[in-house]
């Protein structure tokens, strides 16, 4: 038998402008729900990922006019495939769905324990 938290998908990669309002909204979500996302990267109008083809996560230029910010790269573990969410929106709504309950429970059970 697993553990429901073993089911949970795994947050990859996360796109993210540092100045952008809503890449911020993403993060505070992740902090809120206490969230690891393996690898952050950078995705700035001069970042190496639009300019260097040899970077690991190099976004071509026809890539880049429908690549939308932020970006999340999950890994379901249901199905074993990487999904991706573009936009605040789309990844809040998928965060708070996949996360809130599980996260919430856990916290009721240890404060349950104090």
């Amino acid at each position: 038998s697993s553990s429901p938290s073993s089911s949970l998908p795994t947050l990859v990669q996360l796109y993210d402008v540092e100045s952008s309002r809503s890449c911020r909204s993403v993060r505070e979500l992740l902090t809120e729900l206490d969230l690891v996302v393996k690898k952050v990267i950078p995705a700035a109008e001069n970042s190496r990922i639009f300019e260097d083809p040899s970077d690991p996560y190099y976004i071509s230029p026809s890539l880049k006019e429908s690549f939308v910010l932020p970006r999340l790269v999950v890994l379901e573990h249901d199905t074993g495939k990487e999904r991706i969410l573009s936009g605040a929106e789309e990844i809040t709504n998928y965060l708070t769905d996949a996360f809130s309950t599980s996260t919430s429970s856990k916290l009721d059970d240890e404060e349950g324990q104090l």
